[in-house]
């Protein structure tokens, strides 16, 4: 069922339908909270997916092939500008990625923290570096943590699924029992290693901030948008997720003028920009779309970070079946950290040399289960994730709020349309909840959650 067509249902069974705008976005935001309270209410097995992640690689000079610095000395890095913001750090190929916000720069023995990556070959460190200028060879990149979907409630599991090593026998479930299964049952075994066991356990969770800056446009004649209205805004863009988006900066095109020039104004936050446009529905609400402006892998040209910046926006293209609406999601990032580290080459072999300037290597990669929360409604198109039944409980949930309201005062009823929704609750319950999830206590919570031991591809507790 989607937004349009539960809306039009709860109105009926709630006979209650003022012809209003400001009624229907009411609604939209009602149907959005019962939905939310009830896919949290139980573990639900439609409520759980299984991603595939990859282990990150130490980058290390070793691992470059380029000598495109200029010296001859291949993966060099130069500390050039102190600022107020850290220390500008220069290469002279592509060595930095948007993920490596956050994780650890290693020279000569000390750490420091990126603060912002500006282009593949620019970042800054939080920290003022600390030794000599000139070229730096003795340097490294350690992620330690990795940063989960945007739609991970909790975890329920992590495991390796790696051919073993060649000094190893298998490692694995008991005999007869899927390692999905026994990943959920906390059954795997260790047969035996060689291996350095490893533990995995919470690690930072950031709050995305909504902007405070408001983006300001200018007209422009040498791009390719068609005349008409404009809804701009931008979003801090943290390991992959996307925070709220700013105010909203409107603009008309007339006549000759067909590109868009957006100001951001210097901001106190190295994140990366992720310009949005907005779609305006018949209701005065938003749906803001990613804004693809380029068709480089990166799109460095629209994610900026401190420093004030103007991008040339010369057509927008978007594709809304493709992921790049605005989901609405909690505004955090959420992490795990592996102790010790893991370096994603450590059991594979070298191939021949990439395109990323380093040898690229297979990289290991490891199974996250978890429980997911689904997109908001923003559209009255958008379908509710789950079953049918999940529909009919939002509904009655909706139309029992409105009957206990003030506004309406039929508590009676507002009493019959709960009982429909425990009744409900009841039915997805038997079919859709398993007792493991229930009655084996994993401490998958982020407040209680104990660390979790893994041997090669084996999860225990």
């Amino acid at each position: 069922m989607d937004r349009a067509s539960l809306r039009a249902a709860i109105k009926k069974a709630s006979e209650w339908d003022p012809d209003s705008t400001a009624y229907d976005v009411e609604l939209n935001e009602k149907i959005n909270d019962a939905y939310r309270q009830v896919w949290d209410s139980y573990p639900w097995a439609f409520s759980q997916k299984t991603v595939e992640m990859p282990v990150h690689r130490d980058r290390l000079p070793a691992r470059f092939t380029s000598t495109l610095d200029g010296s001859g000395n291949a993966g060099g890095l130069t500390p050039t500008t102190t600022t107020a913001h850290g220390t500008k750090m220069t290469a002279g190929y592509n060595v930095f990625t948007l993920d490596d916000v956050g994780q650890a720069l290693e020279i000569d023995g000390r750490e420091y923290e990126i603060a912002e990556v500006q282009s593949p070959t620019v970042a800054y460190t939080r920290e003022r570096y600390q030794g000599a200028s000139g070229l730096k060879t003795d340097w490294a990149i350690r992620p330690r943590d990795y940063w989960l979907p945007q739609d991970c409630l909790e975890v329920l599991g992590v495991w390796f699924d790696d051919l073993p090593h060649p000094s190893e026998t298998h490692l694995g479930s008991p005999p007869g029992i899927p390692q999905g299964m026994a990943s959920r049952l906390a059954l795997e075994r260790d047969e035996t290693t060689t291996k350095s066991p490893s533990v995995w356990q919470p690690g930072p969770t950031l709050a995305i901030p909504k902007p405070p800056e408001t983006p300001t446009a200018a007209n422009a004649t040498t791009g390719a948008l068609p005349n008409g209205t404009y809804y701009l805004g931008f979003a801090y863009e943290v390991m992959g997720a996307w925070g709220p988006v700013s105010a909203s900066v409107t603009h008309t095109l007339t006549g000759s003028n067909d590109e868009i020039d957006l100001t951001i104004a210097k901001s106190e936050v190295g994140h990366p920009k992720r310009i949005f446009w907005g779609e305006l529905q018949s209701d005065n609400e938003m749906v803001w779309y990613a804004a693809q402006t380029t068709t480089s892998s990166e799109n460095w040209d629209y994610l900026v970070g401190f420093d004030s910046s103007t991008i040339a926006l010369a057509a927008l293209f978007n594709d809304k079946y493709q992921g790049t609406r605005h989901q609405g999601y909690d505004p955090m990032v959420r992490s795990i950290q592996f102790w010790p580290r893991l370096d994603g080459t450590d059991t594979k072999t070298a191939i021949t040399a990439g395109a990323h300037g380093w040898s690229d290597l297979q990289e290991r990669s490891f199974h996250l289960r978890y429980r997911y929360r689904p997109p908001r409604l923003d559209h009255d198109n958008d379908v509710l994730h789950g079953p049918p039944g999940l529909a009919r409980a939002v509904l009655d949930q909706v139309v029992g709020d409105l009957l206990a309201s003030p506004r309406l005062a039929n508590t009676d009823m507002a009493k019959v349309h709960f009982a429909k929704v425990e009744r409900q609750l009841e039915l997805l319950r038997g079919r859709y909840v398993k007792d493991y999830d229930v009655s084996i206590k994993r401490g998958n919570r982020w407040s209680d959650r104990p660390t979790r031991i893994i041997l090669g591809n084996l999860t225990v507790s």
